[in-house]
């Protein structure tokens, strides 16, 4: 890959908030969270923010149709599994493994298609 950065080294440099995900001045939220409970996830946000929490839920419900959008792909969860080829998943195993497992999204290094 010559001088482009590992994804691995591209996560890290973002990861280093996972010390501090129970810190005060942090929300984390998974992706699952905003895709399967959207005005949940919305509201969440809002009230973190100091924001209206029912008015912006409301807000994000008569914005969002996600049947149109044609800025994001199909975003189920565990739809990498059709994405990915053996060789991908090889891949990700080697670059992010532990993180997959750290992050709970795997319980072991067992995963794969």
């Amino acid at each position: 890959w010559g001088d482009v950065p590992s994804l691995r080294w591209r996560w890290e440099q973002y990861a280093k908030w996972w010390d501090h995900r129970h810190d005060p001045w942090l929300m984390a939220m998974p992706f699952e969270a905003m895709r399967d409970l959207q005005t949940d996830a919305c509201e969440a946000i809002a009230g973190f923010l100091g924001l209206p929490t029912q008015e912006a839920g409301e807000k994000m419900e008569s914005c969002i149709n996600p049947y149109v959008s044609t800025t994001f792909r199909r975003g189920n969860v565990g739809d990498w599994a059709f994405e990915f080829t053996p060789a991908l998943v090889d891949l990700a195993k080697q670059e992010l493994g532990d993180w997959i497992i750290k992050l709970g999204y795997e319980d072991d290094d067992g995963w794969g298609i």
